[in-house]
């Protein structure tokens, strides 16, 4: 899966990071057991704090959609 970021977009990065994969799951393009890369990883893919990776992971996981 390939998760892009858009600077100007109003939603913040880990939003939009949230959006994508929930997107993804319900549209059946990320199935269950499929990984998502590391926060490390994501973060230097986008060129982000991995902190905000980390935030949206976060949020995900509370959603229990990873």
């Amino acid at each position: 899966m390939q998760i892009y970021i858009h600077p100007g977009d109003e939603l913040p990065i880990y939003r939009q990071i949230v959006r994508q994969v929930t997107d993804a799951v319900a549209g059946g393009r990320l199935a269950p057991g499929e990984q998502l890369p590391s926060h490390r990883e994501l973060a230097l893919q986008l060129v982000i704090a991995p902190l905000t990776v980390k935030k949206a992971y976060d949020e995900l996981e509370r959603a229990q959609l990873i």
